[in-house]
């Protein structure tokens, strides 16, 4: 005859099962805070690339890089003569924007704040049309304005995205 079964038999046997049961769970509610953090920083990283992209195609921002990338000028003393802060502040003021912007990225990538695969296309290609051109005017800045930290961040972001481009030319533009 089988032995009815107690309530302090009941309660072990609910014990046994609830533990597996809770710990199943939590790594279920641990997986699904996982999924969502990723779903949060992939949505992040787009919205910065959406913003990083409106930003460098914007038509004010698109004249402005022509106008300084048409500029003409022999060396350092021949650029500082014709577009130095006190010749053209207007000229000045443009290239300081692009510079800065630049910059800010190249802190950013620096930082690992982003990844190099989330700078748009078009970026890259201003970096390195911009610091082909002006790379040298920046590191004579350097050594003129006794500053070694001058652009060091647009110098940075020209090597990745030079680097980078080297091992993807299949995404040149």
């Amino acid at each position: 005859m089988a032995e009815p079964v107690t309530l302090q038999t009941l309660l072990t046997y609910l014990t046994l099962i609830s533990v597996p049961v809770g710990v199943f769970y939590h790594i279920m509610t641990l997986r699904n805070t996982r999924k969502n953090q990723q779903l949060q920083l992939e949505t992040r990283q787009v919205q910065l690339y959406m913003q990083l992209l409106d930003r460098f195609t914007s038509e004010e921002n698109n004249l402005k890089r022509i106008r300084i990338n048409q500029l003409e000028f022999e060396d350092f003393e021949d650029f500082i003569r014709k577009y130095g802060m006190e010749a053209d502040p207007e000229t000045s003021a443009s290239r300081f924007r692009v510079l800065t912007e630049l910059s800010g990225i190249g802190h950013l990538l620096h930082r690992g704040l982003i990844e190099i695969e989330f700078i748009p296309q078009v970026i890259m290609e201003v970096t390195k049309n911009f610091w082909e051109k002006w790379g040298p005017i920046e590191l004579e800045m350097r050594r003129y304005s006794n500053n070694p930290r001058r652009s060091e961040y647009v110098e940075y972001l020209y090597k990745e995205v030079t680097k980078y481009r080297e091992e993807h030319p299949e995404l040149q533009i």
